[in-house]
Protein backbone atom coordinates (compact mmCIF):
# COMPACT_ATOMS: atom_id res chain seq x y z
CA UNK A 1 0.00 0.00 0.00
CA UNK A 2 1.19 3.53 -0.85
CA UNK A 3 0.94 6.34 1.67
CA UNK A 4 -0.49 8.93 -0.71
CA UNK A 5 -1.38 11.38 2.08
CA UNK A 6 2.27 11.93 3.07
CA UNK A 7 3.92 15.22 2.09
CA UNK A 8 7.03 13.87 0.38
CA UNK A 9 8.62 17.32 0.29
CA UNK A 10 9.10 17.34 4.08
CA UNK A 11 12.05 15.87 5.94
CA UNK A 12 12.19 12.24 7.00
CA UNK A 13 13.84 10.90 10.16
CA UNK A 14 15.00 7.40 9.10
CA UNK A 15 14.64 4.40 11.40
CA UNK A 16 15.83 0.83 10.94
CA UNK A 17 14.27 -2.60 11.44
CA UNK A 18 16.70 -3.08 14.32
CA UNK A 19 15.52 0.09 16.02
CA UNK A 20 11.85 -0.90 15.59
CA UNK A 21 12.57 -4.28 17.16
CA UNK A 22 14.32 -2.59 20.08
CA UNK A 23 11.30 -0.35 20.68
CA UNK A 24 8.99 -3.38 20.58
CA UNK A 25 11.13 -5.24 23.10
CA UNK A 26 11.46 -2.20 25.38
CA UNK A 27 7.71 -1.57 25.61
CA UNK A 28 6.38 -5.11 25.15
CA UNK A 29 4.50 -4.32 21.94
CA UNK A 30 4.34 -5.53 18.35
CA UNK A 31 3.74 -3.00 15.58
CA UNK A 32 1.16 -4.06 12.98
CA UNK A 33 2.96 -4.70 9.68
CA UNK A 34 1.58 -1.68 7.81
CA UNK A 35 2.42 0.73 10.62
CA UNK A 36 5.90 -0.78 10.71
CA UNK A 37 6.17 -0.14 6.95
CA UNK A 38 5.00 3.43 7.46
CA UNK A 39 7.68 4.12 10.05
CA UNK A 40 10.42 2.58 7.90
CA UNK A 41 9.43 4.64 4.85
CA UNK A 42 7.94 7.87 6.21
CA UNK A 43 8.91 8.44 9.87
CA UNK A 44 8.93 12.14 10.72
CA UNK A 45 7.39 13.43 7.49
CA UNK A 46 4.41 15.76 7.66
CA UNK A 47 1.12 14.67 6.12
CA UNK A 48 -1.69 16.32 4.18
CA UNK A 49 -4.47 16.32 6.82
CA UNK A 50 -7.25 13.80 6.23
CA UNK A 51 -10.79 15.09 6.73
CA UNK A 52 -13.35 12.54 7.93
CA UNK A 53 -16.98 12.67 9.00
CA UNK A 54 -18.16 10.54 11.90
CA UNK A 55 -21.89 10.72 12.60
CA UNK A 56 -22.10 14.24 11.07
CA UNK A 57 -19.09 15.47 13.09
CA UNK A 58 -16.05 16.47 11.01
CA UNK A 59 -12.55 15.61 12.25
CA UNK A 60 -9.05 16.33 10.93
CA UNK A 61 -6.33 13.69 11.23
CA UNK A 62 -3.31 15.97 11.30
CA UNK A 63 -0.18 13.88 11.83
CA UNK A 64 1.55 10.68 12.90
CA UNK A 65 3.73 10.61 15.99
CA UNK A 66 7.36 10.14 14.89
CA UNK A 67 9.22 7.36 16.61
CA UNK A 68 12.34 9.16 17.75
CA UNK A 69 12.00 12.83 16.82
CA UNK A 70 12.91 15.67 19.14
CA UNK A 71 9.29 16.84 19.11
CA UNK A 72 6.26 14.99 20.54
CA UNK A 73 7.27 11.40 19.79
CA UNK A 74 5.75 7.95 20.06
CA UNK A 75 8.39 6.90 22.57
CA UNK A 76 7.54 9.87 24.79
CA UNK A 77 3.87 8.83 24.72
CA UNK A 78 4.73 5.22 25.49
CA UNK A 79 6.85 6.31 28.45
CA UNK A 80 3.97 8.39 29.81
CA UNK A 81 1.58 5.50 29.26
CA UNK A 82 3.89 3.10 31.07
CA UNK A 83 4.04 5.42 34.08
CA UNK A 84 0.27 5.94 34.20
CA UNK A 85 -1.15 2.58 33.09
CA UNK A 86 0.70 -0.72 33.06
CA UNK A 87 4.16 -1.91 31.92
CA UNK A 88 2.76 -3.49 28.76
CA UNK A 89 0.35 -1.11 26.96
CA UNK A 90 -2.78 -2.45 25.27
CA UNK A 91 -3.50 0.71 23.27
CA UNK A 92 -0.77 2.00 20.95
CA UNK A 93 -0.98 5.77 20.28
CA UNK A 94 0.14 6.59 16.75
CA UNK A 95 -1.49 9.75 15.35
CA UNK A 96 -3.17 13.06 16.18
CA UNK A 97 -6.77 14.08 15.51
CA UNK A 98 -8.17 17.62 15.79
CA UNK A 99 -5.02 18.83 17.60
CA UNK A 100 -6.53 17.69 20.90
CA UNK A 101 -7.02 13.96 20.44
CA UNK A 102 -5.06 10.78 19.87
CA UNK A 103 -5.62 7.82 17.58
CA UNK A 104 -4.97 4.40 19.13
CA UNK A 105 -4.40 0.91 17.77
CA UNK A 106 -5.71 -1.83 20.07
CA UNK A 107 -2.88 -4.38 20.18
CA UNK A 108 -5.23 -7.17 21.25
CA UNK A 109 -8.10 -6.73 18.79
CA UNK A 110 -6.71 -4.65 15.90
CA UNK A 111 -9.44 -2.01 16.40
CA UNK A 112 -8.60 1.65 15.84
CA UNK A 113 -10.11 4.35 18.05
CA UNK A 114 -9.75 8.03 18.76
CA UNK A 115 -9.93 9.72 22.14
CA UNK A 116 -9.78 13.36 23.21
CA UNK A 117 -7.59 14.70 25.99
CA UNK A 118 -10.53 16.41 27.69
CA UNK A 119 -11.89 12.95 28.57
CA UNK A 120 -15.07 13.15 26.49
CA UNK A 121 -16.00 10.29 24.16
CA UNK A 122 -13.21 8.22 25.69
CA UNK A 123 -12.75 5.70 22.89
CA UNK A 124 -14.64 6.20 19.63
CA UNK A 125 -14.35 3.32 17.16
CA UNK A 126 -13.11 4.09 13.62
CA UNK A 127 -12.29 0.79 11.90
CA UNK A 128 -10.53 -2.55 12.27
CA UNK A 129 -6.99 -3.02 10.98
CA UNK A 130 -4.28 -0.71 9.69
CA UNK A 131 -5.10 -1.53 6.07
CA UNK A 132 -8.60 -0.09 6.51
CA UNK A 133 -7.20 2.93 8.34
CA UNK A 134 -4.59 3.78 5.72
CA UNK A 135 -7.25 3.36 3.04
CA UNK A 136 -9.30 5.99 4.88
CA UNK A 137 -6.26 8.29 4.96
CA UNK A 138 -5.67 7.92 1.22
CA UNK A 139 -9.32 8.65 0.47
CA UNK A 140 -9.68 11.58 2.88
CA UNK A 141 -6.54 13.69 2.51
CA UNK A 142 -7.69 15.67 -0.56
CA UNK A 143 -10.95 16.72 1.06
CA UNK A 144 -12.11 19.72 3.11
CA UNK A 145 -14.78 20.50 5.69
CA UNK A 146 -17.42 20.84 2.99
CA UNK A 147 -16.61 17.42 1.52
CA UNK A 148 -15.28 15.12 4.28
CA UNK A 149 -14.87 11.37 3.84
CA UNK A 150 -17.79 9.63 5.56
CA UNK A 151 -16.47 6.68 7.59
CA UNK A 152 -19.94 5.34 8.43
CA UNK A 153 -19.75 2.99 5.43
CA UNK A 154 -16.51 1.56 6.82
CA UNK A 155 -18.26 0.94 10.13
CA UNK A 156 -21.20 -0.78 8.40
CA UNK A 157 -18.78 -2.97 6.47
CA UNK A 158 -17.00 -3.92 9.69
CA UNK A 159 -20.26 -4.96 11.30
CA UNK A 160 -21.00 -7.22 8.33
CA UNK A 161 -17.53 -8.79 8.18
CA UNK A 162 -17.40 -12.44 7.23
CA UNK A 163 -14.87 -13.56 9.82
CA UNK A 164 -14.15 -12.60 13.43
CA UNK A 165 -11.18 -13.50 15.58
CA UNK A 166 -13.37 -14.45 18.54
CA UNK A 167 -11.89 -14.24 22.02
CA UNK A 168 -12.06 -17.48 24.03
CA UNK A 169 -14.66 -18.08 26.72
CA UNK A 170 -13.47 -16.80 30.08
CA UNK A 171 -11.63 -13.84 28.57
CA UNK A 172 -11.89 -10.65 30.64
CA UNK A 173 -12.31 -7.38 28.79
CA UNK A 174 -13.16 -3.69 29.10
CA UNK A 175 -15.91 -2.32 26.87
CA UNK A 176 -16.10 1.04 25.18
CA UNK A 177 -17.59 3.57 27.59
CA UNK A 178 -17.37 1.15 30.51
CA UNK A 179 -15.39 1.22 33.75
CA UNK A 180 -15.93 -2.38 34.93
CA UNK A 181 -14.31 -5.61 33.77
CA UNK A 182 -16.57 -8.04 31.87
CA UNK A 183 -16.01 -11.80 31.53
CA UNK A 184 -17.11 -13.50 28.28
CA UNK A 185 -19.50 -16.37 28.95
CA UNK A 186 -21.03 -16.94 25.49
CA UNK A 187 -20.36 -16.21 21.81
CA UNK A 188 -22.47 -15.96 18.68
CA UNK A 189 -25.68 -15.00 20.46
CA UNK A 190 -28.99 -14.75 18.61
CA UNK A 191 -31.29 -12.51 20.65
CA UNK A 192 -34.94 -12.10 19.68
CA UNK A 193 -36.64 -8.72 19.95
CA UNK A 194 -40.20 -8.49 18.69
CA UNK A 195 -40.39 -10.24 15.35
CA UNK A 196 -36.68 -9.74 14.62
CA UNK A 197 -33.64 -11.77 15.64
CA UNK A 198 -30.37 -9.93 16.25
CA UNK A 199 -26.81 -11.25 16.42
CA UNK A 200 -24.25 -10.34 19.08
CA UNK A 201 -20.65 -11.52 19.01
CA UNK A 202 -20.52 -11.97 22.79
CA UNK A 203 -22.43 -12.16 26.04
CA UNK A 204 -20.70 -11.40 29.32
CA UNK A 205 -21.10 -10.77 33.03
CA UNK A 206 -19.42 -8.35 35.38
CA UNK A 207 -16.14 -9.54 36.86
CA UNK A 208 -15.60 -10.63 39.61
CA UNK A 209 -19.29 -10.88 40.56
CA UNK A 210 -20.22 -13.34 37.80
CA UNK A 211 -23.81 -14.13 36.89
CA UNK A 212 -26.33 -12.44 39.17
CA UNK A 213 -30.01 -12.65 38.25
CA UNK A 214 -30.39 -12.03 34.51
CA UNK A 215 -27.85 -9.20 34.20
CA UNK A 216 -26.01 -10.30 31.05
CA UNK A 217 -24.26 -7.78 28.79
CA UNK A 218 -24.39 -8.28 25.01
CA UNK A 219 -21.62 -6.73 22.93
CA UNK A 220 -19.63 -7.04 19.71
CA UNK A 221 -15.96 -7.30 18.82
CA UNK A 222 -15.68 -3.61 17.93
CA UNK A 223 -16.84 -2.63 21.42
CA UNK A 224 -13.82 -4.16 23.15
CA UNK A 225 -11.13 -1.60 24.00
CA UNK A 226 -8.96 -3.71 26.31
CA UNK A 227 -8.28 -7.39 26.93
CA UNK A 228 -7.12 -8.11 30.49
CA UNK A 229 -7.04 -11.90 30.18
CA UNK A 230 -7.37 -14.44 27.34
CA UNK A 231 -9.40 -17.53 28.14
CA UNK A 232 -8.27 -21.15 27.82
CA UNK A 233 -7.47 -22.36 24.28
CA UNK A 234 -7.03 -25.93 22.98
CA UNK A 235 -7.92 -27.93 19.85
CA UNK A 236 -11.61 -27.81 20.72
CA UNK A 237 -11.43 -24.02 20.76
CA UNK A 238 -10.12 -24.12 17.17
CA UNK A 239 -13.19 -26.14 16.16
CA UNK A 240 -15.47 -23.68 17.97
CA UNK A 241 -13.84 -20.74 16.16
CA UNK A 242 -14.41 -22.43 12.81
CA UNK A 243 -18.05 -23.20 13.63
CA UNK A 244 -18.74 -19.64 14.74
CA UNK A 245 -17.17 -18.10 11.66
CA UNK A 246 -18.93 -20.53 9.33
CA UNK A 247 -22.23 -19.38 10.83
CA UNK A 248 -21.36 -15.71 10.28
CA UNK A 249 -20.13 -16.40 6.75
CA UNK A 250 -23.28 -18.37 5.83
CA UNK A 251 -25.61 -15.68 7.18
CA UNK A 252 -24.42 -12.46 5.45
CA UNK A 253 -27.78 -10.77 6.00
CA UNK A 254 -27.91 -11.41 9.72
CA UNK A 255 -28.98 -8.37 11.72
CA UNK A 256 -25.88 -7.53 13.72
CA UNK A 257 -27.16 -5.61 16.72
CA UNK A 258 -25.80 -2.25 17.79
CA UNK A 259 -25.23 -2.41 21.58
CA UNK A 260 -25.04 1.39 21.77
CA UNK A 261 -28.69 1.73 20.78
CA UNK A 262 -30.02 -1.63 22.01
CA UNK A 263 -31.61 -0.22 25.15
CA UNK A 264 -33.15 2.75 23.31
CA UNK A 265 -35.63 0.68 21.33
Amino acid sequence: MDFEFVDKSTAMNPVSETYLSEVEKKYGIRFPSLLRKYYLEENGREIHPAVIEDDTVVHWITGFFPLNDTRFSLEELLNRQRMQDEPKPHMLPFAEIDDSGILYYNLATGHIYYSFLNGTDRFRYICTGMEAFFDIMNRAYQRDEDNPYDISEIRRSDKAMAEINFLPLGSIVLLQGGNRKVMIIARGMNVKRGDETYFFDYAGVLYPEGLTSDQVAYFNQDGIVKVYFHGYVDDEEDVAQTTLNEYVKNHPNVNRADPATWNEA
